[in-house]
């Protein structure tokens, strides 16, 4: 019978079923302890072992690798897996792109079989770290305001202070998602303003862009995006002639990779980068609440209040005046996380 290829990822997802529908070891060893214990028919003894070896070194060395199989014998591991053959199992995995069996496009869940478990939080990180502590420090000014205000009054300070601090908290979480709504806006005009190329995960792989990437890993970036998204991405050629469809191209591929591949180190690259952009706003918001607070201060001659605000004030000035390099370095540093992660699945 004729051989058939297919891409080693989806070869090794069907030897781990294998191995897990006959309770054995997803391992050389306990495939090949499977086919001695007669678990599979039509199958040579040292067959799976050596399968397996074989893709899992091809996926190392190129994790779009494939490898060729006699119909025979990939039928004979698919049945044994518990379908009626290969075509079962892809179909079953929504791996085929067309009725062609040389086209096998990959499900977007090889991909996330990487991802690590989500842990049970009481409270997401990445809505504390993102939102609410930026949110956090632009209302400083009023605590502090309320601070040095309950100072004044000292049979009610505990109780105002606690109020007061209670009432700054609940603004923050309130004002938090208005927060990262401006900040989004403020995205847009790094990004996506005239003469921008969008995210760094659009704009550092384009073959015009000089990047850590060699345009051989660009070129393996874009084949594994038409095969995970089934994205028409354009060639070398096609980008010289119209850079802006190939723009558009990467930074739609983006918003689709961001939401299957995650990690523990590209989640906390996106929460720093979520707090650097939210801290737009807010840096605003803190300069506004700075100055009735200054008048405050002023007004009661207080210097040590005077001063704290002051130099609050002037370092959210500051950040409001050189934001945009810190931000989009937070971005690109995401954006190589995720894209390298992306690469190495």
């Amino acid at each position: 019978m004729a051989d058939q290829s297919y891409p080693v990822q989806v070869c090794l997802k069907l030897l781990e079923e294998l191995a897990i529908k006959h309770g054995y070891k997803f391992t050389g060893g306990g495939l090949h302890k499977l086919v001695i214990d007669g678990k599979i028919e039509n199958v040579k003894e040292k067959y799976l072992k050596n399968t397996f070896y074989e893709c899992r070194n091809a996926q190392k060395l190129d994790p779009q690798a494939t490898k060729s199989f006699r119909i025979e014998n990939i039928d004979a591991i698919a049945k044994s897996a518990g379908y009626d053959d290969m075509k079962d199992f892809l179909s079953k995995h929504n791996l085929y792109a067309s009725s062609d069996p040389f086209e096998v496009k990959l499900s977007n869940k090889l991909l996330t079989d990487f991802n690590p478990k989500e842990s049970s939080e009481w409270l997401d990180k990445y809505m504390l770290g993102a939102r609410f502590l930026p949110a956090l420090l632009g209302l400083i000014p009023l605590v502090i305001w309320i601070y040095f205000s309950a100072l004044k009054d000292t049979q009610e300070t505990p109780t105002l202070y606690v109020i007061g601090l209670f009432i700054c908290v609940a603004l923050a979480w309130g004002l938090s998602a208005w927060l990262a709504t401006l900040g989004k806006k403020w995205e847009k005009k790094i990004f996506f303003a005239e003469g921008q190329k969008g995210f760094p995960t659009a704009y550092m792989m384009l073959y015009g862009a000089t990047s850590k990437y060699s345009e051989d890993q660009k070129i393996k970036y874009r084949d594994k995006l038409i095969r995970y998204f089934d994205i028409e991405m354009p060639t070398k050629l096609e980008e010289q002639e119209n850079e802006a469809l190939a723009v558009q191209k990467l930074n739609q591929a983006s918003y689709q990779l961001k939401n299957v591949v995650k990690s523990v180190v590209i989640r906390s690259a996106l929460i720093r980068y979520g707090f650097l952009r939210n801290l737009i706003p807010s840096a605003w918001l803190a300069i506004i609440l700075s100055l009735p607070a200054l008048a405050y201060a002023w007004w009661h001659a207080d210097i040590l209040l005077l001063s704290i605000l002051s130099i609050y004030a002037f370092a959210a000035a500051c950040y409001c005046m050189f934001y945009e390099d810190s931000v989009r370095k937070s971005s690109e540093a995401y954006g190589r996380y995720l894209i390298d992660e992306f690469m190495s699945r």
